[in-house]
């Protein structure tokens, strides 16, 4: 009596423990720390012990109530069959171990519960192991007259196989050798630009106070958008949606590696028809698969309704969520009406570790700007005191002072690495300069806050130019810029979306454009490829700056066309004549000595 007693006790102090650990320490914060981790630094084996050692002190408290839901359950189990022995074979051991799982998962989704209101919370995948594990180990603990050491030992042998031919089956269910839907659907520029007009009129950052919006996107708008997102994301990844008896199917395949050189297929699907009103599922149909595997209608639900549930309760991003009132999806595509999203202090520090700079960078940053102001400032004084500059007078021009401004940054990254690290350096510098001379959104996207001054600062420089084209600086370094946030496809396609843009009724689609674009990829590729190729970028500015070895000739592409005469004179973007002006731009920065660096 005692000792069951003392176990009650304890199982509800792990609850309340639980539960109040869940309201004051939201379990995602890490989760982002440890994603953040792995984009600037990579899966080094420090990552991953350090993401190894959060996952289990974050199971420890299932692990807990797991050993005390163990140790309940035999003490359970003593007293109706009135034996000191817990279980008397396999098969009971097996049962009671069934049973303190239950208890345990059970009181796990109460005490998550608990932290958020008066709900039940599914517990997820670290959860559920957490509970596992303590099961396993209360079994061993309750069990008179055995050596735990070498028990536990051989249990843990035990569920280690177990889960290693589980996930073997399980990998062998969902990966396929080739992927089961068609090839990537055709996006034209007319359907871009009308889903960016979309979405830039219904911005949920942009919606007035006390007033809602609806955004409706129609099946074949949402094929169009999911194909191009994949398309940015992963170009083998494809994505297919439809309507099939009212309900909106969808299918997509990602390649993913499995190993020995190898890639294998990941084929995901299914079927929805239903909507979520504020927070609460409502499906009529609801179906996926999972490659072969297939989750039926009721396990469907479970799973959004407790994905849904999770995301509403998280403490970091469910504030986003709070903003939605219904979300619509059937056969006739999705509906969304929502009020404004308000970012918070806490929000913006998550999104700013997850594709903000590392602290080397932002510092990198700070000092390039500091640079700026040091620079705008004698450039001032030379305004106001033309007799101490008369030399230099006939050299002032666009193209040099273009030149001088690349110089003094690299000149500063080159000083500042001597001892440190060169990536950061240059990354820090491309960032600066494509913030205050490409456009600040480059900043806003890098996680950055814009240079006050930032105007003031692209003033005092003079106008600057790269091959006599004032327009090419900004086009080289934006791209420069979006490569350190991004990668070298997402940064193509933002300047080919941008001439897509401009072809329908801007300054038209330009291929001039279209080449100091993917000079600055190159440029910013090659700023941050490795340490001796950062270094070798930063000599060769500093101490051999030719600018066609950064930007050749083009001034004789074709620039300034419409839609129409691009399309009838190229195929539009994707076509033969297209194809062809795009390999000519290729091959003509080829000759580009600073992008073949080692």
């Amino acid at each position: 009596m005692v000792g069951g007693r003392l176990v009650c006790l304890c199982l509800t102090g792990a609850i309340i423990a639980l539960a109040l650990w869940s309201r004051f320490a939201p379990p995602t914060d890490w989760l982002w720390r440890a994603f953040a981790t792995l984009r600037f630094d990579g899966a080094t084996w420090q990552s991953v012990g350090g993401l190894l050692g959060q996952c289990a002190l974050r199971a420890a408290p299932f692990a807990a109530i797991g050993a005390l839901s163990a140790a309940a359950v035999a003490l359970f189990w003593r007293a109706i069959a009135r034996s000191s022995a817990p279980g008397a074979g396999p098969l009971a051991t097996l049962c009671i171990a069934g049973v303190a799982f239950g208890l345990a998962f059970f009181l796990v989704g109460i005490a998550r519960g608990l932290g958020h209101g008066v709900m039940w919370l599914t517990p997820g995948p670290l959860a559920s192991l957490g509970c596992l594990i303590g099961v396993c180990v209360g079994d061993v603990l309750v069990r008179p007259g055995r050596t735990v050491g070498p028990v536990l030992f051989g249990r843990g042998l035990w569920l280690t196989g177990v889960a290693g031919v589980a996930l073997g089956l399980f990998l062998f269910g969902i990966l396929s050798g080739r992927a089961a839907t068609g090839p990537h659907a055709a996006i034209s520029s007319a359907q871009k630009r009308a889903l960016v007009a979309q979405l830039r009129s219904h911005n949920p950052l942009q919606v007035p106070e006390r007033q809602t919006t609806t955004l409706a996107l129609s099946v074949q708008e949402l094929q169009a958008l999911l194909s191009w997102a994949a398309l940015l994301i992963d170009g083998d990844a494809r994505v297919e949606v439809r309507a099939a008896d009212g309900a909106l199917s969808w299918r997509a395949a990602v390649a993913v590696p499995a190993g020995f050189g190898r890639r294998a297929v990941l084929n995901l699907g299914g079927e929805f028809d239903g909507a979520v009103t504020f927070g609460a599922l409502r499906a009529q149909r609801c179906d996926a698969h999972l490659g072969a595997l297939r989750v039926g209608g009721w396990g469907c639900r479970v799973l959004l309704g407790a994905l849904l549930s999770s995301a509403h309760n998280d403490r970091t991003f469910g504030s986003l969520l709070t903003a939605v009132n219904v979300v619509r999806i059937d056969g006739r595509g999705l509906r969304a009406s929502y009020g404004r999203v308000t970012l918070d202090a806490r929000m913006q520090q998550v999104l700013q570790r997850l594709i903000g700079p590392d602290p080397a960078v932002r510092a990198a940053v700070d000092a390039q700007v500091a640079l700026l102001r040091v620079t705008a400032a004698d450039r001032a004084r030379e305004r106001d005191h033309p007799e101490d500059r008369a030399g230099d007078r006939d050299q002032d021009r666009g193209d040099d002072r273009f030149a001088r401004l690349l110089q003094g940054a690299f000149r500063l990254a080159r000083a500042r690495s001597a001892g440190g690290d060169p990536i950061a350096e240059n990354q820090g510098a491309i960032l600066a300069l494509a913030a205050v001379f490409g456009h600040p959104h480059v900043a806003t996207l890098a996680g950055l806050s814009v240079p006050p001054d930032s105007t003031w600062l692209a003033r005092r420089q003079g106008e600057l130019l790269l091959r006599q084209r004032d327009d090419w600086v900004k086009h080289f370094l934006v791209s420069a810029g979006l490569t350190q946030i991004t990668t070298a496809v997402v940064s193509d396609a933002a300047g080919l979306l941008k001439e897509e843009l401009d072809a329908g009724g801007g300054s038209g689609f330009s291929f001039g454009d279209l080449l100091a674009d993917r000079a600055g990829t190159l440029f910013g590729e090659t700023a941050v490829r490795s340490a001796a190729s950062a270094r070798a970028l930063q000599d060769r500015i500093i101490d051999a700056w030719r600018v066609g070895d950064f930007m050749p000739e083009g001034r004789d592409l074709p620039e300034d066309l419409q839609d129409a005469a691009f399309t009838a004179r190229f195929g539009g973007v994707g076509g033969a004549g297209y194809r062809a002006m795009v390999a000519r731009i290729e091959a003509r920065l080829l000759t580009c000595a600073a992008y073949r660096l080692p």
